[in-house]
């Protein structure tokens, strides 16, 4: 299992639930999107992926930050 339920103790709070980002990356891996910015404007296009992140939109920047981090 995964850990993400990680507390986020320095800056600001998390407004992306890690779970949802995770889900989003995997479903556009699927549908061969690799770019942050594409993958950005995938959450912001397609109905299942706009319900994996339940009705959020993350920026490519919180993408990135996402798929980098460890």
């Amino acid at each position: 299992m995964i850990g993400l339920e990680e507390k986020y103790i320095f800056g600001r709070p998390r407004k992306y639930y890690l779970r949802s980002l995770l889900k989003l990356i995997l479903f556009s891996y699927s549908k061969g999107i690799f770019s942050s910015r594409q993958i950005s404007e995938l959450a912001g296009e397609n109905l299942p992926a706009r319900w994996l992140t339940k009705n959020l939109f993350p920026s490519y920047r919180t993408v990135c930050r996402f798929r980098i981090s460890d």
